[in-house]
């Protein structure tokens, strides 16, 4: 895919807020897998964690590498923020099942659109 020069910047910001998606994932499977019940499951739990945590690296190199100093603040990311809160107070209240729901359906449902706009 080419990117060209107008296109780098609303590109950046598109993938700034799955960097922040990720992260997002990244803390969630960190914090289900404590709550999980069997061993296999946080061993899964914890590799998918990992797994967030290395898509979270890719995008910010591609955000760096397209746009290094002009992405500022983006402004999907409050949002975002809000449903961090929603799931942490879920984790808190122990609602495993309730967790793997919101992340699959939100955040994966969230990073498809942004990717097939970017496409």
């Amino acid at each position: 895919m080419l990117v060209k020069a107008d296109e780098r910047i609303p590109i950046a910001r598109l993938l700034q807020f799955l960097e922040h998606g990720e992260r997002l994932a990244h803390d969630c499977a960190r914090a289900q897998a404590e709550l999980a019940p069997e061993s296999g499951m946080r061993r899964f739990l914890l590799g998918q964690a990992r797994q967030e945590f290395y898509h979270a690296l890719v995008f910010q190199g591609v955000i760096a590498w397209l746009a290094p100093r002009h992405v500022g603040a983006c402004p999907l990311l409050p949002p975002l923020e809000r449903y961090r809160a929603l799931l942490e107070e879920a984790l808190r209240k122990g609602h495993l099942a309730e967790t793997f729901m919101a992340e699959q359906i939100i955040l994966e449902g969230l990073g498809e659109a942004i990717l097939s706009r970017i496409e």
